[in-house]
């Protein structure tokens, strides 16, 4: 919520058009003359409650709805020269409220739902939203991971249109989202963007990087059981591209490695399209 570290008539005004009640009304809720709102009104800035004035005034703004709060903060630096603003700040907003945070984690889900639906220019409108709103510096970790979330959603989105490279793309938008998992620590989400990554990669046309990606993801203990599944998977739907099949089919039919020990087993040289496979795991 907004915190108001000294009133004038300025920030009076504002409070009473975020609430949107007459001079007569708000007069009468604060339990003051009219002449005295109006006072107010006519001086803005150059004039100052007096303190017990200023204690009513904290209080109707602390009684105030999330709404109300919002347009007052709008109205505030409407009414405000760029120059007021760097000369005093007068008003401090804790950042994202709770009813904002919960608004962002829905329109999240939403955007999960329009991405499935193939419902670009919905997804976009909403991730745009919040992305546009609010700036990493500003916001708290929970604000942070909705953030990153927001982010890696927009990388979803790129990659879906196929935008895989470039600034507005989807590994820009992948790398932006991993380095703030990365930052809040979450090992977990951080795994499952070095995937998403990789899968931009094998799109850009590098198969070999790809696959070797691929390899060290199926054995990384941060992803799911099902995320490790997957880049086993990928390792040799990415060398079926790279026109090697049979060793694509023996990667694929190896059993799922249970822990990191060989975070990269294909270290040394891949096989060329002319050159032998190598031999397939044992079977099990």
């Amino acid at each position: 919520m907004a915190t108001v570290h000294h009133w004038t008539g300025l920030e009076a005004k504002a409070l009473r058009l975020a609430l949107r009640l007459s001079v007569r009304a708000f007069a009468q809720q604060l339990g003051l003359a009219v002449a005295t709102v109006s006072k107010w009104e006519s001086k803005l800035a150059e004039t100052e409650p007096r303190p017990d004035t200023q204690a009513i005034l904290d209080t109707a703004l602390g009684r105030a709805d999330a709404a109300v709060h919002l347009r007052f903060e709008t109205l505030l630096s409407e009414m405000t020269s760029p120059v007021q603003n760097a000369g005093r700040r007068r008003v401090t907003a804790s950042g994202p409220r709770a009813w904002e945070y919960e608004s962002w984690a829905d329109d999240l889900d939403r955007v999960v739902v329009a991405l499935s639906r193939q419902n670009f220019a919905f997804a976009d409108s909403l991730l745009t939203r919040w992305l546009s709103r609010f700036k990493a510096p500003e916001l708290d970790e929970k604000g942070l991971y909705l953030f990153a979330r927001s982010t890696a959603l927009l990388g979803d989105l790129k990659r879906d249109q196929g935008v895989v490279l470039g600034p507005l793309s989807a590994q820009h938008s992948y790398a932006g989202a991993r380095a703030v998992f990365t930052q809040l620590d979450i090992p977990r989400r951080v795994a499952q963007l070095d995937l998403s990554l990789a899968v931009v990669t094998e799109m850009s046309g590098k198969l070999e990087i790809a696959a070797r990606n691929y390899e060290t993801l199926a054995v990384d203990d941060r992803l799911s059981r099902r995320d490790r599944a997957r880049a086993r998977l990928w390792v040799g739907t990415a060398l079926s591209k790279d026109g090697q099949h049979d060793y694509a089919t023996r990667v694929c039919r190896r059993r799922p490695a249970t822990s990191r020990t060989s975070p990269n087993r294909m270290t040394g040289r891949w096989p060329t399209r002319n050159s032998p496979s190598p031999a397939a795991a044992p079977a099990t």
